[in-house]
């Protein structure tokens, strides 16, 4: 083909720009730093609009950062979060015992400024804006995550993981990972090495040793809270999981380190614990058919709660199929690349 060009061009029959096909962009060009930055207020703002008309349509919505903000609002006031937040919560009535360690309630500590409605929608606007901005500095086409089942599914229950994705395409970010450790271990797994990741550490490390100071025994409390979690369990004991460990072959790539660490951490097997493999997609295509894929586990999580399902019978049927439509999907993209050494969120 590139011959022929050449041959037209000879024949002043094609301008110059045509002779190499190797000079056309492959993709557009990622949006400059002012545009990336509208795009994430739009997104932002989309995402605040929401959590606000859905708390008013539907008073008695329980948002998931809900946890959070209690317990952070029982530590200021000098009360033991993990009594205050959980089925006989002083703080917060929540269906189990807080699951997230006191790291992620320091975290949401400026969220207590606020009413528990307006803490959710500041939380998620702020999250959703930080994700579009990191997303899109691969380029426009990865906005489709938007798009996806797992992140209508992270914004419907007001989940950590839309800020925790943010983190991760932002070098310094690792301090969030402490708000959900399992999926910051995941996440750990594919860290770049970094002059600004080793002051996100740093930063990380710092929070820690803050954490057990205000609090001492908060570690013994938080991993006793952890037994009412009979339904956490790791994508790889799923149907199909065991076959994420052929990922292993490309060590070398950080999404494959992702996406086994992520398959072999316990969590909630609900698609927005899904939401991190979108990190795996390196094309439109690939985010495409991600979201696409992503609605059949939500569409057997819905039926399952139309059905009033068991809550445990329910997390295994949506992890059974985000086992077998999402991550394997993952493994086949991740088998086609090189084993070379890559980052999380660079261009293709």
């Amino acid at each position: 083909m590139k011959s022929v060009l050449q041959r037209l061009h000879t024949r002043r029959l094609l301008p110059r720009a045509c002779v190499s096909i190797n000079s056309l962009p492959v993709t557009a060009p990622p949006p400059n730093r002012r545009t990336r930055l509208a795009i994430a207020a739009a997104f932002g703002l989309v995402a605040a609009g929401y959590v606000l008309a859905r708390a008013h349509a539907y008073v008695a919505w329980g948002a998931d950062i809900d946890q959070s903000w209690a317990g952070a609002l029982a530590l200021r006031a000098g009360a033991d979060p993990y009594v205050a937040v959980g089925p006989t919560g002083t703080f917060l009535r929540w269906p189990w015992p807080l699951f997230y360690p006191l790291p992620a309630l320091l975290l949401a500590l400026p969220l207590t400024a606020f009413p528990m409605v307006a803490a959710r929608a500041v939380f998620l606007g702020m999250s959703s804006a930080w994700l579009a901005y990191g997303l899109t500095r691969q380029g426009y086409w990865s906005l489709a995550l938007f798009g996806s089942a797992a992140y209508l599914g992270a914004l419907a229950i007001g989940a950590w993981e839309p800020l925790l994705v943010a983190a991760a395409l932002t070098p310094g970010g690792v301090p969030v990972y402490l708000a959900k450790p399992n999926v910051g271990l995941a996440l750990a797994s594919a860290l770049p090495f970094r002059r600004a990741t080793l002051v996100g550490l740093a930063v990380a490390c710092a929070l820690v040793a803050i954490s057990v100071a205000v609090r001492p025994t908060w570690i013994g409390e938080w991993l006793n809270a952890l037994r009412g979690g009979t339904h956490l369990a790791g994508p790889i004991t799923r149907v199909g999981g065991i076959l994420v460990l052929a990922a292993l072959t490309k060590w070398r790539r950080a999404e494959a380190r992702l996406l086994v660490a992520m398959a072999s951490v316990p969590q909630t097997m609900f698609l927005q614990a899904a939401l991190p493999l979108f990190l795996v997609a390196r094309s439109r295509a690939e985010i495409l058919l991600l979201a696409l894929l992503s609605y059949v586990p939500y569409a057997i999580q819905l039926h399952a709660a139309a059905q009033n399902i068991a809550f445990q019978e329910s997390t295994r049927r949506t992890g059974d199929a985000i086992a077998l439509c999402l991550y394997l999907p993952c493994v086949v993209l991740v088998l086609r690349r090189p084993n070379v050494w890559t980052t999380l969120g660079e261009r293709p």
